[in-house]
């Protein structure tokens, strides 16, 4: 009778030792399962926010561009008279030269670029109508226009309804208003006044024109908006708006 009670015990013990190894393994078999839902989960967002932001995209430098201070896209639409308009990603709107862009806001400031804009080199009174007029309505704008090839290039920066600074240079200065800002000084940019003559040969001249015009995304960088970072900025699912402007600038 002591044996039966001494082996039903032992049987007992076994039982008891079997059920918490079991719990035990159990228990961390569940931790690891949650923790791996849990990372799982984490990878999953951390690809989704991969696939969501743009980290390598290269964009091509607009030959001119506007950018204007603020957040409401129809407000600056409205303010352009821009058309036919409908949603437009940034890659299609940088891809797309029959239309204009007005890309969605990047640190306060919104991007327009594409066709409608006008050429400094061509029509440098286009380009002061379109500023006044502009920062009349909407207040903040800047123009940038810049050729790589002719080493033509324009800045200007205007508010409510006044150009504050403006230089454009087209084999010879064909716009020069306001003072030098401390950014074209601290960057080394070179501006002539009105039939002023540079003393320098025709290649030392062309070298400033040159170097100006390498020169023109940097000072927009430092005036508010630098193109050279956008990509870390924008994501696929974010989109501005592209239409027609309704009459020649």
């Amino acid at each position: 009778m002591d044996g039966l009670i001494i082996v039903a015990v032992a049987d007992l013990l076994v039982v008891a030792i079997v059920l918490v190894v079991g719990g035990i393994v159990l228990g961390k078999q569940g931790r690891l399962r949650g923790f791996n839902r849990f990372r799982t989960g984490q990878d999953r967002r951390g690809q989704a926010n991969d696939r969501g932001r743009v980290k390598s995209v290269s964009l091509p430098l607009p030959g001119c561009w506007l950018v204007v201070k603020g957040r409401n896209l129809r407000a600056v639409q409205s303010a352009l008279g821009v058309r036919d308009s409908r949603p437009c990603s940034w890659l299609e709107g940088f891809a797309n030269a029959d239309r204009l862009f007005i890309a969605p806001p990047v640190n306060g400031w919104i991007l327009v670029t594409g066709t409608g804009l006008p050429d400094p080199a061509k029509d440098v009174d286009a380009c002061f109508r379109l500023l006044l007029d502009l920062s009349q309505k909407i207040g903040k704008v800047q123009f940038f226009s810049v050729d790589q090839e002719s080493h033509y290039h324009a800045w200007a920066k205007a508010r409510n309804g006044r150009v504050l600074r403006a230089y454009a240079w087209a084999e010879g200065t064909i716009w020069c208003q306001g003072t030098k800002t401390w950014s074209e000084t601290e960057l080394g940019l070179k501006c002539f006044d009105y039939f002023e003559a540079p003393s320098t040969t025709p290649a030392g001249l062309r070298g400033i024109a040159a170097a100006n015009a390498s020169k023109v995304p940097l000072l927009a960088a430092q005036w508010g908006l630098d193109l050279a970072r956008l990509p870390q900025h924008f994501r696929l699912e974010e989109y501005g708006l592209a239409g027609r402007l309704a009459h020649r600038i």
